[in-house]
């Protein structure tokens, strides 16, 4: 670790197609960004492990941090999209604005 460049900002991405079932109800980082992307929506129809209103769920458990948001993808076919936009936001500079609180993205 002595040798690791400083950063800047700390950033965990969670990404996932459900609720939590393992580990504490809930975990507070210092000085850590956590950003969530939400696989749900139009899944197949026997898909089971889709959650309704994930993307909602992550904003209430899982973000955290400055500028932290969600993103939604709309079943794994749109992944590859959802992942873009959310790369693309998180290397974007951040605004003053979005300091506060998470926010959703879709």
């Amino acid at each position: 670790m002595s040798r690791a460049p400083l950063c800047d900002a700390q950033t965990i991405d969670l990404a996932g197609d459900g609720e939590s079932n393992d580990g504490p109800a809930s975990v507070r980082l210092e000085a850590v960004t956590v950003n969530a992307l939400a696989v749900a929506g139009n899944m197949p129809l026997d898909y089971d492990g889709a959650v309704d209103g994930l993307v909602g769920w992550y904003e209430v458990n899982i973000l955290q941090g400055p500028g932290a948001f969600a993103l939604e993808a709309q079943g794994f076919g749109d992944f590859a999209r959802a992942m873009r936009v959310k790369l693309l936001r998180e290397f974007s500079p951040l605004l003053l604005g979005a300091v506060g609180g998470g926010t959703r993205v879709r």
